[in-house]
This record gives structure tokens, C-alpha cells and sequence, in this order.
């Protein structure tokens, strides 16, 4: 049962009342179980072995167990692609050339190499690192609609759906709804994020190109993308069918033909159908843009930036072109400039700089 707040005050003793608690419900996905007992608590039970995989949906937790796949070699010629609905635990590494694709959650041991695919409906962990070919159209990539986690990447592919935890990372193309933490180093390549960055060290002393963006959904932006291409063959489309409208139209000199009317009739339909497609994914279009232009409070922290770093937030863009040391680059509204201030890791003493900010 959820738990009554307690009240606090400010520093200036004004008093703050506690959030109302929220309840939360289970919901028994495949292989749980639940019953209710007399005092109003819920019994969670499985129903069988297997990896217990939750999902937090605000007011409900969906809870479901998936069976466990054990690889304990390589996924190579003898275990063939992997394609599984569960979880997977992979005792060596995935070679060149293989997949693996599971609906739960997948572990690797060893590494993955390069011309890999593998996909994941819940987290991935990779205990060595992930390798790819550093190609701009690789079709190869690493996946998880969950978090994702590994301990160097070196010109990879990378998706999430959370957050993505990597030690270190060389000329990779990162790309996550959540945020991304590197401990050491990550410079050359591109990073999107929706949620903020935290790095060791961005960049490097030769001044390697590095694009860091966040504070925009990757796949709202892709989402708008296609929204656009969309709007542009429907646009096209309207404009041919509008054309030979009112060529049939201006045609006057043809009255009661039968083959004329039906035509009439059949382009006047289309060019209705055409416009309330358009007028639809004009109203999705816009939705999306308001999304990308909400408020976030994403910001881009490291205890050093190289030059050669380029750092976009949302629709403000500045580019390293000193070193720079214990900073977080956040984005000002409501004039959409990218400001700094003094970032302090966790795990670091608190510095003897003051907490103002500072314009590049």
C-alpha cells in the first residue's frame, strides 16, 4: 500500500506539503500469477523458470518471467543465428557474420564483433566490448529497446531505448531515448540523446570531430523526418490529381459523357482522400515539432572537452574550440543559447567555485 509523505519546510521555513502517494498495481504478464489476500496485499508468484523481466508503466508494473536460452560457446557455425523469444545468456562472444535476436534480454561474455546484428526487446550486456565495420551505412548495429551495457565500443552502431553505459568509446554512431554515461573517453563519431551525457573525457588532444547532441528524441526526429517525406509524395500526389481535375473541368465542350463523369466523380474522391491524409499527418507533424520544442532539462557534462567538439542541444549548436574542464553545457530558454556551469561528479569532491554561470 503506498505510504502517506511526510511535510518539509524550505530554508526559509516555509512549509511544503508532501506528494499524495500513488498506488500501484501489478499486472501478471506471461508465466506470473497473482491473488489477493484478505488484508488487501497482492501475491506475485511465476509460474515457471525463467528471468524475471518488469516494466514500470506509471500507475502499473507489468511483471513477466521469459525462459532463459544458454549459448556455452561462441554463436558461430555451430550454434547457427539465434532467434529466440526470451532471454539469452551467451557464455563466449558473437563472430562476425551471425545474429542474435531475443524478445527478453540478452548477456554476452565476450565481444561483438564486427558485421554483427544483435536485437533485443529488453537489455543488453556485453561483459568485453562491441566491435563494427565504422561504415556510414552499416546495416549492422547493436539494439536494445531496454538499457544497454558494454565496456568499450570501437566504431559501433548503437541503439537504446534507456540509457547506454559504456567505459569507453572510439568513432561510434550512439543513438538513445534515454541518457548516455561514459566513465573514460569518447571522441570521434556522433552521439543522440534525449536525456543528458555525462563523460569522462569528449574529444582528444588531435582534435577528433565529435558530434554530441541531446535533448531531442532520436526517434521523434526520425518520426518527423518521415513525416515530412510523407506530406511530400502526398503533396505531389494531390497536385497531379488537382491538375487533371481541372483539365476534365475545363473541358466543358464534352457535356453528358459518361466516361467523363465517372472520371470526374472518381478524381474528385481521390483528391478528398488525398487531403484528409494530408490534413492528418499535418496535425502528427505538428505534434511531433511541439515535442522536439518542450522544455528539457538535458545537458552535456564531462570533467574535459577537447576542441573539436560539437556540442547541439535541442536547436542551439556551439562548437569546443579550447579545452575546457569540469563543465555542463545546458541550453538557456527561453533564448535558446548554450550556457555552462561548473559540472561536479558524484563521485568527486565539491569544488571551491562558485555556483554562476557562465556564457561561452
Amino acid at each position: 500500500p503506498p505510504v502517506e509523505g511526510s511535510p518539509g519546510r524550505t530554508i526559509f521555513g516555509q512549509h511544503i506539503p508532501a506528494r499524495p502517494p500513488i498506488p500501484i498495481s501489478v499486472m501478471a504478464g506471461k508465466n506470473v500469477a497473482t491473488s489477493d489476500e484478505p488484508d488487501g496485499t497482492q501475491i506475485v508468484k511465476a509460474t515457471t523458470t525463467g528471468q524475471v523481466v518488469y516494466e514500470n508503466r506509471g500507475k502499473n508494473l507489468a511483471v513477466q518471467v521469459v525462459p532463459i536460452l544458454e549459448i556455452s560457446g561462441n554463436v558461430d557455425y555451430a550454434s547457427g543465428n539465434i532467434n529466440f523469444k526470451g532471454s539469452v545468456d551467451i557464455q563466449g562472444s558473437v563472430l562476425s557474420g551471425f545474429s542474435v535476436t531475443a524478445t527478453g534480454n540478452v548477456i554476452i561474455q565476450g565481444v561483438i564483433e564486427p558485421r554483427v546484428r544483435v536485437i533485443a526487446g529488453g537489455d543488453i550486456q556485453v561483459l568485453k566490448g562491441i566491435l563494427g565495420t565504422g561504415q556510414p551505412n552499416d546495416s549492422f548495429l547493436v539494439k536494445a529497446f531496454g538499457n544497454l551495457q558494454a565496456l568499450y565500443a570501437e566504431n559501433a552502431t548503437i541503439e537504446a531505448g534507456g540509457d547506454v553505459f559504456i567505459r569507453s568509446a572510439m568513432k561510434c554512431t550512439i543513438n538513445t531515448n534515454g541518457s548516455l554515461f561514459v566513465e573514460k573517453s569518447l571522441f570521434g563519431g556522433s552521439v543522440s540523446t534525449f536525456k543528458s551525457i555525462e563523460v569522462g573525457e569528449i574529444g582528444n588532444a588531435r582534435g577528433a570531430l565529435t558530434t554530441i547532441r541531446c535533448g531531442s528524441s532520436p526517434q521523434t526526429v526520425t518520426k518527423l523526418h518521415l513525416m515530412v517525406k510523407i506530406l511530400s509524395d502526398l503533396n505531389f500526389q494531390k497536385q497531379k490529381v488537382d491538375a487533371n481535375l481541372k483539365f476534365l473541368i475545363q473541358r466543358g465542350d464534352i457535356p453528358q459523357n459518361p466516361q467523363r463523369d465517372l472520371l470526374l466523380k472518381s478524381l474528385s474522391t481521390k483528391l478528398a482522400s488525398l487531403e484528409g491524409q494530408i490534413s492528418k499527418i499535418e496535425g502528427k507533424k505538428a505534434d511531433l515539432a511541439i515535442d522536439l520544442l518542450g522544455e528539457t532539462q538535458a545537458t552535456v557534462s564531462a570533467k574535459q572537452f577537447f576542441s573539436g567538439v560539437t556540442i547541439i542541444i535541442r536547436t542551439s549548436k556551439y562548437l569546443v574550440k579550447n579545452k575546457m574542464s569540469d563543465v555542463s553545457f545546458y541550453q538557456q530558454l527561453p533564448d535558446e543559447t548554450i550556457q555552462f556551469r561548473a559540472y561536479q561528479p558524484l563521485n568527486r569532491a565539491k569544488s571551491n567555485q562558485g555556483p554562476g554561470d557562465r556564457k561561452p
